[in-house]
């Protein structure tokens, strides 16, 4: 699969808050030169930083989370559970130690929409390796991101992150974001 220049989103554009890249990936699309696919974006988590529990508590316990404080831009893969890794993006500014998980995506071309539904699926369908944190957000890293609709607050649903209760009275923030009623989310929002 090759990119078309003008769709690639510019390393700038994560250069922004979690919150917002977040909320703008959904529409967009996620490339992976191997397998050659091109998958819609369909759910996404914000962590905004060191300030709120979820990211403070994942900064004290992951032994890689040093790669969160780059410069918005590249890609963070850490492993859950020991097993399952989660493919997450460095958004802000340098030290900043703001990200985005991305949750589910959706592959039109296989026509089955819980390939993607969540984290560690994605990650698997992908074949992601901790080798790729750290690279950039580029075609060059074999994964990149292109521009995609805009997802209008019509379409767009809004709430708390899963599987976080331990940051507390943050686990609530509405930091998750989806297309709206999309077969592929990987939870419902309520």
């Amino acid at each position: 699969m090759s990119a078309s220049v003008k769709s690639v989103l510019p390393l700038s554009w994560f250069e922004r808050s979690a919150s917002c890249v977040a909320r703008d990936l959904i529409g967009s699309y996620l490339c992976s030169a191997e397998p050659g696919v091109r998958l819609l974006i369909t759910e996404t988590e914000s962590y905004p930083g060191p300030h709120e529990q979820a990211t403070a508590l994942h900064l004290t316990r992951r032994r890689h989370s040093e790669q969160m404080k780059s410069r918005g831009g590249v890609w963070y893969v850490y492993p859950v559970y020991g097993v399952h890794l989660m493919l997450n993006l460095v958004t802000g500014a340098a030290g900043e130690a703001q990200s985005v998980l991305i949750r589910a995506a959706f592959d039109p071309a296989a026509e089955a929409h819980k390939l993607c539904a969540g984290p560690a699926k994605l990650s698997n369908y992908l074949s992601v390796s901790k080798g790729l944190s750290g690279q950039p957000i580029t075609p060059e890293s074999g994964l990149w991101i292109e521009r995609g609709e805009l997802i209008g607050d019509k379409s767009l649903s809004i709430g708390s992150r899963i599987g976080i209760d331990y940051a507390g009275a943050d686990a609530a923030l509405p930091l998750r974001f989806g297309l709206k009623n999309h077969p592929s989310l990987s939870k419902k929002f309520t």
